[in-house]
């Protein structure tokens, strides 16, 4: 295991399916078999700030630094398969939670599950996480995380900075920008406009390989994430079907017009319809 002097963000991302390869038939029915994995465009976001957020505290420079970013995550037995993409994005340990609970996990059993893997690596100081996963952006994850943990959380984070034992953040809200402080240990989820994840480079990929990872059982956990028969790993929400989604076009063509006429006889369909 890692040493326990060491203080650690952990930044909790998940393994989905790559958006790019699911196709919509022409039935509806949705197509995912040709489909591979990646680690969540937004959880690259979230990788990215607690990169830069350990980089600031000179993370990384010297051995006189004790602060790393470790990378969590839960899934299925396919879910080690994310580590080296997780880890040449920074992070300098990747641990996992791999379990047939996974395959039909809500945003309960999923967050008790990276709770008690965050509770099992020593020092954590701040966990980083994004909003939303980009398969469901069901945006449960962080907010139930800081309840298990009795954190505080600081949600839709469009900045922020660590000083000392205080996180300092700016949200993004609907109609204003708030500026908030918070004493650590805290849950932090953020948006990805000012988060931009770095691309791997080749050196970067093949150090990936030789961090060190871990996967944690039962007797870190306290239970077992194969067991779906348990309580706590049981989903209060199951996905029972998905059908894909064509818009309707009306194809309204507009021709034999001039420039401004044209204009006009657009502006007014799209009026018609509601649309302006």
């Amino acid at each position: 295991m890692s040493d326990t002097a060491m203080q650690r963000y952990v930044v909790c991302y998940k393994w989905v399916l790559d958006e790019a390869d699911i196709r919509v038939l022409d039935d509806l029915k949705v197509d995912m078999t040709r489909a591979k994995g990646k680690v969540s465009d937004f959880d690259r976001s979230a990788i990215e700030a607690a990169m830069r957020a350990a980089e600031a505290q000179g993370a990384g420079e010297s051995q006189d630094k004790a602060l790393e970013v470790h990378a969590l995550t839960f899934g299925d037995a396919e879910v080690t398969r994310s580590l080296k993409d997780a880890l040449s994005r920074g992070p300098a340990e990747g641990w996992t939670i791999a379990g047939e609970a996974a395959k039909t996990a809500d945003g309960r059993v999923s967050a008790q599950a990276l709770a008690a893997g965050i509770k099992a690596i020593p020092n954590v100081s701040c966990v980083f996480a994004a909003e939303g996963a980009s398969d469901t952006y069901a945006r449960q994850i962080p907010s139930r995380i800081a309840a298990i943990l009795d954190w505080p959380l600081i949600s839709s984070v469009l900045t922020l900075k660590i000083e000392g034992d205080e996180l300092i953040a700016t949200r993004k809200l609907e109609d204003c920008l708030q500026n908030v402080r918070v004493t650590l240990p805290a849950v932090v989820s953020v948006l990805p406009e000012d988060y931009e994840p770095r691309t791997p480079g080749l050196k970067a990929v093949m150090a990936a390989g030789r961090k060190p990872t871990h996967e944690l059982g039962s007797a870190e956990l306290g239970f077992d994430p194969n067991d779906v028969a348990s309580p706590m790993l049981s989903p209060k929400r199951l996905n029972v079907s998905q059908i894909g989604y064509a818009a309707a076009r009306k194809n309204i063509i507009h021709k034999g017009l001039s420039a401004d006429e044209a204009a006009q006889s657009v502006a007014s369909a799209l009026r018609k319809e509601g649309v302006v």
